[in-house]
């Protein structure tokens, strides 16, 4: 078995993601058409762990590129900071790679450290330039400088593969310069295949707009884990943790939590610490209360809603402003009436709401704002949130309720989702009109049960039959998108809207 670098989990545990995890290792080796791709991600649904994998899978593989694995932190604070532990990080990676010595990377030397090596001569003249321009003042010039690493080691004929993560964390450096800028401009003059990964609403507004724009990228999205790979890991994380389960509780694991790995294995976690078993309804539902108050899964959104807004009294206005959208207004509003709510000047308002889109917490769209109610897990949180800090109830009664709630629901959910699979898929199918020619009898109940019902196999003929021409559909949506209320009739997939 190859020894994990960067990878947190084992390659066999690593599920789910074996389609994406090929398109990056043939991206690396230049079988693109473009050298740029955007890896955009729904939020904590495992795009650093896909990455670290690619990484620790092209090591070992000591082929003739070499991998370097970067993740933008917002404890850098600066864009210099950033660039200058990324030049770091290059040093280090192409040490190792060229040693084949993993042990250079987990040990993370400095620089001083890895200049002690025979065969850096090469990384001291890259430092050297990067270090006059940062003690003549010129911080951009250091900047490109450093981003630019692997392009002038590449001068010399090695060969690079560039995996930049966690981009939406560049959205809180401060300074003058712009870390996402800068690094555009670098890469997208460049031939080397490289990787920008992020929040899919961040990465790809930003990768767009400004001065240098990678509008020839190629996009790899990446999205929860559907419902058989959700199972699997499921599966898979309980055995390794000792925690009993069975197909039902598998499964409304896998819908309650829509697919996440992340809050999958929280939940997993919690219950092998516990040392409680989650083989029914009432355990699962146990666990994810617990979760939510006080544990990781409540931990996870307290930390984005800390990162977003530090200050307490803003934080608190915004998750009541989210869950009066979630549960009393559940209609778009504008977001000046949302500023006016919160009383934050434009910069830190705009700010804060860019934040939170690109996050999936709201959505933004035509200067309009929406809570995301499909999002049950946060819909939760919200609502625990609010009726503890805003509302000011008895925790024990929130707890109680909220539990009552979720055990009542669990039926509910699995019952939704089988009837959901079960479903003809009638919005996709009506995309496919496009004025073909088909028997009326397909359409028209009464003129089948006149002419063919009841008849054997053998003798149906449609050859002679009457048609219809079918309309031409350019566009298709699900009728709770126009009519929200009728999914309490319908469901979400058994009615659509074609034009």
């Amino acid at each position: 078995m190859s020894q994990r670098i960067t990878a947190t989990i084992e390659k066999a545990d690593f599920i789910g993601r074996s389609v994406e995890l090929d398109a990056l290792r043939r991206h690396g080796r230049g079988d693109k058409k473009s050298n740029a791709l955007l890896l955009l991600a729904v939020p904590s649904v495992g795009a650093s762990e896909l990455l670290k994998q690619t990484y620790d899978t092209l090591f070992h593989e000591q082929g003739e590129t070499i991998p370097i694995y970067f993740a933008v932190e917002a404890a850098d604070k600066s864009a210099k900071n950033c660039a200058w532990r990324f030049l770091n990080l290059v040093l280090e990676q192409t040490a190792a790679f060229r040693r084949n010595d993993a042990k250079i990377v987990e040990n993370a030397p400095n620089f001083a450290e890895l200049a002690e090596l025979e065969d850096f001569e090469w990384a001291k003249r890259v430092a050297a330039n990067c270090r006059i321009d940062a003690e003549s003042g010129d911080d951009r010039a250091c900047v490109r400088n450093c981003l630019s690493a692997p392009f002038r080691v590449a001068a010399s004929g090695t060969k690079f593969f560039v995996m930049i993560d966690d981009l939406h964390e560049a959205a809180y450096l401060t300074g003058e310069i712009d870390f996402f800028e800068e690094l555009k401009s670098v890469y997208s003059q460049g031939s080397l295949p490289f990787v920008f990964a992020g929040d899919r609403r961040f990465l790809y507004g930003a990768a767009q707009t400004g001065t240098a724009r990678l509008n020839g990228a190629e996009v790899l999205p990446l999205e929860p884990l559907d419902f058989t790979d959700a199972g699997l890991l499921t599966e898979n994380l309980a055995w390794r943790l000792d925690v009993q389960i069975n197909e039902q509780t598998r499964d409304l694991m896998g819908r309650q939590l829509a697919g996440n790995p992340t809050f999958i294995k929280f939940l997993l976690q919690s219950a092998r610490a516990k040392r409680v078993d989650l083989n029914s309804f009432g355990q699962v539902g146990k666990i994810y209360a617990d979760e939510l108050f006080g544990g990781a899964l409540g931990g996870f959104y307290d930390a984005v809603f800390q990162k977003i807004a530090p200050n307490a009294k803003i934080q608190k206005s915004l998750v009541n402003l989210i869950y009066n959208a979630l549960t009393v207004e559940k209609e778009k509003v504008s977001l000046e009436e949302w500023q006016s709510r919160v009383g934050l000047d434009d910069t830190d308002f705009y700010s804060a709401t860019a934040r939170l889109n690109a996050a999936e917490i709201i959505r933004t769209t035509s200067n309009l704002v929406e809570a995301m109610p499909e999002n049950e897990v946060l819909s939760d949180y919200l609502t625990a949130r609010f009726r503890l800090e805003i509302a000011a109830e008895n925790r024990a009664l929130v707890v109680g309720e909220m539990l009552s709630g979720f055990l009542k629901r669990a039926p509910q959910t699995m019952a939704k989702f089988y009837r959901q699979s079960s479903a003809i898929g009638l919005r996709e199918l009506l995309s496919t009109f496009n004025q073909q020619e088909t028997p009326l009898a397909l359409l028209d109940y009464s003129v089948f049960n006149e002419q063919l019902k009841g008849a054997e196999t053998a003798e149906l003929s449609v050859g002679d039959a009457e048609k219809i021409r079918l309309p031409q559909i350019f566009y298709t949506a699900h009728t709770t998108a126009f009519y929200p209320p009728i999914e309490n009739l319908t469901g979400k997939t058994r009615s659509a809207v074609a034009l």
